[in-house]
């Protein structure tokens, strides 16, 4: 496996899979956020990696329900929540 720096650009991913033989690994993070699935695969990229980004959003979503709780008293957050059973099918 060969490891390099976090290229600036989504210009010098295509360029690096472009360059090696091997799948290369894009990891969704960052400035690469605002770009989609079809912009890695258009790179080259074979496979991306979500780092802690999904844990994060989760973080996010805990710590605003916290506070429209703690601060405002409101719990129109948890209005979001997804359902045991969508929870259940998923974990199937």
């Amino acid at each position: 496996m060969i490891y390099v720096p976090i290229p600036e650009n989504m210009s010098d991913i295509a360029r690096l899979c472009a360059a090696v033989d091997r799948p290369v690994n894009g990891l969704a993070a960052g400035p690469y956020l605002q770009h989609s699935v079809a912009d890695f695969a258009a790179a080259g990229v074979r496979r991306i990696s979500l780092g802690s980004a999904i844990a994060r959003a989760t973080h996010r979503l805990i710590d605003d329900a916290m506070g429209a709780m703690l601060d405002d008293g409101e719990f129109a957050p948890l209005r979001h929540s997804m359902s045991g059973a969508k929870t259940d099918e998923m974990l199937a």
